[in-house]
C-alpha cells in the first residue's frame, strides 16, 4: 500500500514536470487548446444557484468566486464583496463589491455581473 507522503511527494513531481516542462524543453506557453482531465463522475450542475451535489461544488470552486466566503471556523467573510450591512431588521442587506475586480475578458466586475447572487 503507498503512504500518503510518498504518494503526495509522487503527485508534486508529476505536476512539477508537467509544469516545468515548456521551461526545461526552451519552448514558450501556447494559449488556448483543450484541457482534458479525469473526473469520478458527471457533475449533475454546474449551475451555482442549484449546486447540491459535492462533485458539482467541488468542480465549481476552481472557476467561480462567491460573493462571501468561510474561515476555517465556518465564519462568513467577504470576498468579492468588500463589505456587508443589515439594515431594516434583515429585510435588506446592502453589500459593497471590491472594486478593480477584473474577468478573465478585462471588464470589471459589477453590481449588473452579480444582481442574481
Amino acid at each position: 500500500m503507498v503512504t500518503r507522503p510518498l504518494a503526495r511527494m509522487v503527485l508534486s513531481l508529476v505536476v512539477l514536470v508537467f509544469v516545468a516542462a515548456p521551461a526545461w524543453s526552451g519552448e514558450s506557453p501556447v494559449r488556448g487548446g483543450t484541457l482534458r482531465f479525469a473526473m469520478i463522475d458527471t457533475p449533475p450542475s454546474l449551475d451555482a444557484h442549484i449546486l447540491t451535489a459535492t462533485l458539482s461544488t467541488t468542480v465549481s470552486q476552481h472557476f467561480l468566486e462567491t460573493l462571501f466566503t468561510f474561515t476555517e471556523n465556518y465564519d462568513p467573510v467577504p470576498h468579492l464583496a468588500r463589505s456587508a450591512e443589515v439594515r431594516d431588521g434583515g429585510k435588506l442587506i446592502l453589500i459593497q463589491l471590491r472594486q478593480g475586480v477584473l474577468f478573465h475578458n478585462g471588464k470589471e466586475m459589477t453590481s449588473d455581473d452579480v444582481v442574481a447572487s
